[in-house]
């Protein structure tokens, strides 16, 4: 074979897409070896006996496939590459780099997630291991042995850490979308079936009546009653993550009634946090049970009540605003407001603007995102931020440190209320515990 023919036969195989999407299927394939491996880890962990091994590996392949696939959507968007390819007879540098992270930001990837920062950090991280970190003990430069990298979604700077078990489902999702942005599907994980096995331990204690009766009457009543809202919080929390999982397949009207029930339950939730500060306060430290569990709690469980203090006791908060104005009522109580809300739908369209209802005979299954829209126009003014990005993540940081300061300290109080009055755990149940983010909700239903 001649010079001539090797030059050919190069350009013929690095223009060809699908070449590019069968080195990331063969990645894929050997990288699914070691999923059993990432599995027994994660109940490992869970022991305190973790072995770190197969991580680096296992996300160096998968790193490598992304970074093909990524490479193989680049060809396939833009037609000047594989000219300038064509005259030059060598990579362009758009298709030398181990960025991961740029690739997917130049094919509009990001855009497409409820969270970029987080998508983002991760994809950092994803670099560093095809650079080094999963190759080689050490950088080239010992500068890069810790050095931290700027992510622009959240404006922070974040650090190289090991990965963990968490991680493997958002790739997983990652790579699913690209191979959809391809016209590809991805190869069947042989995690799958595994992951629908997944068990939680629950442990069951007994109460008495006369471990009721144990209690004065104040404390009864909020220990019942802070049951009732760990109830309805862990279950909205979990619907509100089932809600915000995207699938690749949810676009148009399934990524519109997905936006639509998110809202939904933010403004439940928004209410029944509302409502648990004034469980709290009335019944926690109104009638001073919470002098009997100050040198009772964990640190967590004690933080996370003096934030949520802290939090409610000032002048204003976003939480109260929306819980008062949106969460439970369908407009301010006077009219005039409710026309001014609507007005300002309208002023905030541009001209050639078209909003969006849908509607269907099939029951259940109509959809208005444009009242959707004026809810979050709404709540995006009561943020008191200049713009709609900075808006959201003031309400996505209050929401989700606020609903955690709850759970962290509702877990943390009926824990040290068992062992106060001696409830140990008995009747240990395994129970089916699919991954949460590998949970979807519907919103469009047949009979």
């Amino acid at each position: 074979m001649d010079k001539k023919d090797h030059i050919e036969k190069f350009v013929k195989k690095a223009l060809d897409c699908e070449l590019w999407i069968e080195k990331a299927d063969e990645l894929i394939k050997v990288a699914a070896l070691l999923k059993p491996h990432i599995d027994q880890n994660a109940w490992n962990k869970k022991q305190g006996k973790v072995r770190l091994e197969y991580y680096p590996i296992y996300f160096m392949l998968m790193s490598y496939a992304l970074e093909n696939l990524l490479k193989a959507l680049k060809l396939k968007k833009n037609s000047h590459l594989k000219e300038r390819l064509r005259q030059t007879r060598k990579l362009p540098e758009e298709l030398k780099t181990h960025n991961i992270y740029s690739l997917a930001k130049d094919s509009g990837l990001l855009s497409q997630g409820d969270y970029p920062d987080l998508t983002e950090d991760l994809l950092k991280r994803m670099s560093i291991s095809a650079t080094w970190f999963s190759r080689y003990p050490t950088p080239v430069k010992a500068d890069d042995m810790n050095s931290p990298f700027y992510l622009e979604n959240a404006d922070y700077y974040g650090m190289l850490r090991k990965y963990g078990s968490e991680d493997v489902s958002e790739i997983d999702k990652i790579i699913a979308s690209v191979y959809a942005e391809l016209g590809k599907q991805s190869p069947k994980s042989e995690r799958r079936d595994k992951m629908e096995q997944r068990t939680v331990k629950i442990s069951k204690i007994r109460i008495t009546k006369s471990d009721l009766l144990s209690m004065c009457e104040n404390e009864r009543v909020f220990f019942v009653q802070s049951g009732d809202l760990l109830n309805d919080l862990n279950v909205f929390n979990k619907l509100l993550f089932f809600c915000m999982n995207r699938q690749t397949a949810d676009k148009g009207a399934m990524k519109t009634a997905k936006d639509i029930q998110t809202m939904c339950l933010i403004k439940i939730l928004v209410g029944k946090l509302n409502e648990g500060w004034k469980l709290i306060e009335k019944w926690y430290y109104g009638t001073a049970v919470s002098k009997k569990y100050d040198g009772l709690l964990e640190q967590s469980a004690k933080v996370a009540v003096d934030e949520i203090k802290k939090y409610f006791s000032k002048g204003t908060n976003l939480i109260s605003e929306i819980r008062n104005r949106l969460a439970f009522h369908y407009g301010p109580k006077k009219p005039e407001e409710w026309r001014e809300r609507v007005q300002v739908l309208i002023d905030k369209m541009q001209a050639s603007q078209i909003l969006e209802v849908y509607v269907s005979k099939a029951h259940g299954n109509c959809l208005f995102p444009m009242s959707n829209d004026s809810v979050i126009l709404d709540i995006l003014n009561l943020t008191g931020e200049p713009d709609n990005e900075q808006a959201w993540k003031k309400l996505h940081g209050d929401f989700k440190k606020v609903i955690n300061w709850f759970i962290d300290f509702l877990d943390g109080y009926h824990l040290a209320w068992a062992q106060k009055y001696g409830c140990l755990a008995s009747d240990e149940e395994e129970v089916p515990a699919p991954s949460i983010k590998n949970v979807s909700l519907p919103y469009f239903t047949t009979d």
